[in-house]
């Protein structure tokens, strides 16, 4: 595996299945910078590493109780359907 394979498959996944759910960034954030992101997680690429070949480290970001709503919200929606 490497940094790319994973960034690819990250990409790949979000394009229809967690478009609105997961999203990535290769801008310079801090969590301060996510405030009011209705995203579940914002993965920051510029992070991602392998160590060891063996262990992936990335970090994500997340706005917990805009996040967490916006999870919330869809869910409702989805079981009055």
């Amino acid at each position: 595996t490497t940094v790319q394979m994973v960034m690819d498959s990250i990409n790949n996944a979000m394009v229809i299945p967690y478009q609105n759910i997961i999203g990535t960034t290769t801008d310079p954030i801090v969590s301060s910078d996510i405030l009011n992101c209705p995203l579940a997680a914002l993965i920051d690429l510029n992070s991602i590493e392998l160590v060891d070949k063996k262990l992936l480290k990335l970090t994500a970001y997340y706005d917990n109780e805009s996040g967490y709503s916006n999870r919330l919200i869809e869910l409702i929606e989805h079981l009055a359907q």
